[in-house]
């Protein structure tokens, strides 16, 4: 990305080091590489790497998003299964058990019918997505 006179990237680069910076700035291209996607928020990161097959951990302390209460049911879940974290230990403690294969952590059935669940419940997945929305769009307009 431009720099924007924040320097950014070279913050990021003192951080966490150049080998473990993506010059790729699509993220369905970076998705694609992954062997496993930690997303710090809520919302499309995330929905977008739940749909991508690939391994997926939320990492974020509950308190700075405000979540719908009926979306507390499905973190609730997710944390059952190790797809989201609070805090860094449980999340390091996570990765560190599923390094070698983190496809057999994912395709296990717990975890599958949570992402399940979550397909569901965000739509992600929904194969009318876009009949839905027309419906919705015509009912608005009527």
């Amino acid at each position: 990305y431009k720099n924007r006179g924040t320097n950014i990237y070279d913050k990021y680069v003192d951080l966490v080091g150049l080998n473990r910076i993506h010059e790729e700035t699509n993220l369905r291209k970076v998705i694609i590489k992954s062997s496993i996607i930690i997303v710090t928020y809520p919302e499309t990161t995330l929905s977008e790497a739940m749909a991508s097959g690939c391994p997926t951990l939320l990492y974020y302390p509950r308190y700075y998003w405000e979540t719908r209460p009926e979306f507390d049911y499905l973190l609730n879940k997710l944390e059952e299964v190790k797809i989201f974290h609070e805090d860094s230990f449980s999340i390091t403690k996570h990765l560190n058990e599923i390094n070698d294969n983190p496809f057999d952590w994912w395709e296990s059935s717990s975890v599958r019918t949570v992402r399940s669940e979550f397909h569901k419940m965000t739509g992600v997945l929904d194969r009318n997505k876009i009949d839905k929305w027309k419906q919705f769009i015509t009912s608005c307009v009527a």
